[in-house]
């Protein structure tokens, strides 16, 4: 069920049991033989073309009571759904006639729907809130009877705007004084508990409150007996009493010389930098976030799903102009994609896609370059550790130099950023192809390009190439100093936290900090801008 779950998270393609029977991986052979003998189970798989509405609500039940040995039917929920499918099998429901196999789906959808369940929220298993008359047919261990003033416990008791007292007594009708008679009556009652903790507020919104005449005449008889409750008080004014508490400082881990000895990618050197903390969960703690399960497709996915697109593509379709179109619709023409998600993202990703393959035939043709890879990985040492880097693709240009491509659904990073020492995978990858880290490319690389797949910065339409020309506020030449910038910053943070003893601390840099999946685990909330450094 834990590598099932983990298969359900994020957005899924596939409908139904075949879709999630492909969205296993192949090499979980012992998942695939589980989840067919499940498969096997299914209502559908018993059922004939046409049947009776009865029968598959019979043969649902069964099921799901078989497939989580009943658990399906405890709590609120669970109760709710067995009274619903009970009077769904009560009514006269198969006089609709027979359902075909493909609407039963929306049929069970369309009969649970006005369905109702409203579950019980702010209760705790221990302590429980009584009013007087529930109070009476409960027990407890220890209980607190509160609201002991004068008008309260007892209440004042309300004139008869119809009847005068006299006329009451004649008519035989109780006197208004019977409600502080049942209050003494109900606290005489509450008395009988193993443990009574008798309390009051000494004042209210109105100003300074009388003590109840129950409690004044308790505090009579018992006189030296009365056992005064002190260390509650004092919790209670303790809440009001504004204790100061010094900011904690930012996690600071410190692991040892093995355990920093890991890989690092070039995109993982932003975060090695910015926010050493996140680096440390999600490398030496392979720490991973889980997403939402069978989540709506939202930007990440659809970065990587282009990319694979392009991929494809590249590889496969020989650059063909159409095929990447017809790629691209399939992707969001697939009924587990969401209408409102299709018509935002299709038109836009059809026309940026558009002017991608006429800009990548134009750059073979009148450009003369040469495609040399796509999507492909490539690695060299560094500092004592293996750097690595997945190029979106790397051509050839006419002069002989290698031009790195990065793909981008959204904006390319400012040059700011670049200027700071972060953004810069680009000039890694390209230094990894210098020196021979990716198979059979050689050579050096002279061009640098962000093919951004939004909206153009100026003038309209889809998609525009740009290149980092500046960094450190003036231009240089990138064939001489992209490569060897980006190199250095790389080597400088490997040296410090990957071979070296500096502590992996949280939030560094946090203007250039990416994410906040690790977040939680730092506890950024109870310390960031807190300290005296933040505020100064």
């Amino acid at each position: 069920m834990r590598q099932l779950d983990l298969v359900f998270r994020g957005p899924r393609l596939g409908i139904g049991c075949d879709g999630i029977t492909q969205a296993i991986d192949s090499e979980q052979k012992v998942l695939i033989e589980w989840w067919q003998a499940v498969v096997d189970q299914m209502p559908t798989k018993h059922l004939p073309d046409s049947f009776a509405i009865s029968h598959a609500l019979a043969l649902i039940s069964d099921t799901m009571t078989a497939l989580t040995d009943g658990e399906v039917w405890k709590g609120v929920e669970g109760r709710a759904l067995a009274s619903a499918l009970e009077a769904l099998q009560r009514s006269e429901i198969d006089t609709i006639g027979p359902v075909q196999g493909n609407n039963l789906s929306a049929l069970i959808t369309q009969l649970l729907n006005r369905e109702v369940v409203r579950s019980v929220y702010g209760t705790h298993p221990r302590v429980a809130i009584y009013g007087l008359l529930e109070a009476r047919l409960q027990q407890a261990d220890l209980v607190i009877c509160g609201g002991l003033n004068e008008g309260t416990w007892p209440q004042i008791a309300q004139p008869d705007p119809w009847l005068a007292p006299r006329v009451r007594r004649e008519l035989g009708l109780p006197g208004l004084e019977r409600s502080i008679g049942l209050s003494a009556h109900d606290l005489q009652t509450l008395l009988g508990g193993t443990e009574v903790v008798l309390s009051r507020s000494e004042r209210d919104r109105t100003g300074p409150t009388i003590a109840s005449r129950f409690l004044l005449r308790l505090q009579a008889l018992l006189g030296s007996n009365l056992q005064i409750e002190s260390e509650a008080l004092r919790l209670a004014r303790a809440l009001d009493s504004g204790l100061r508490l010094d900011p904690i400082e930012p996690p600071s881990v410190s692991p040892d010389a093995q355990q920093r000895l890991v890989p690092v990618s070039v995109t993982q050197i932003d975060t090695l930098r910015a926010d050493p903390f996140a680096f440390y969960a999600s490398k030496i703690l392979n720490l991973r976030v889980l997403r939402d399960v069978d989540s709506e497709p939202d930007a990440a996915w659809r970065g990587t799903a282009i990319h694979a697109v392009i991929e494809e593509w590249t590889l496969s379709d020989k650059l063909e102009p159409t095929k990447l179109i017809e790629r691209a619709d399939a992707l969001l023409t697939s009924p587990a994609v969401s209408p409102v998600v299709r018509a935002l993202w299709q038109p836009r990703i059809t026309a940026a896609l558009k002017w991608l393959a006429e800009e990548t035939l134009y750059q073979f043709g009148e450009g003369g370059r040469t495609l040399l890879s796509a999507e492909s990985f490539g690695s060299i040492p560094l500092a004592g550790v293996r750097l690595s880097a997945k190029a979106d693709r790397i051509d050839r240009d006419a002069d002989g130099g290698l031009v790195v491509i990065d793909y981008k659904t959204g904006s390319a990073p400012p040059t700011k950023k670049r200027a700071a020492g972060y953004a810069l995978q680009l000039g890694l990858a390209g230094a990894i192809a210098e020196q021979g880290g990716f198979a059979g490319i050689s050579g050096k690389a002279s061009g640098f390009e962000y093919w951004t797949l939004n909206k153009r910065s100026k003038g309209d339409g889809f998609g525009e190439i740009k290149r980092p020309l500046t960094l450190r506020g003036k231009d240089i030449d990138l064939a001489a100093d992209f490569t060897g910038f980006a190199i250095e910053i790389a080597e400088k943070a490997i040296s410090d936290w990957i071979t070296g003893t500096r502590p992996f601390t949280s939030q560094l840099t946090p203007e250039y900090a990416v994410g906040t999946d690790y977040n939680h685990l730092a506890r950024v909330r109870e310390w960031y801008g807190r300290r005296q450094e933040d505020q100064r």
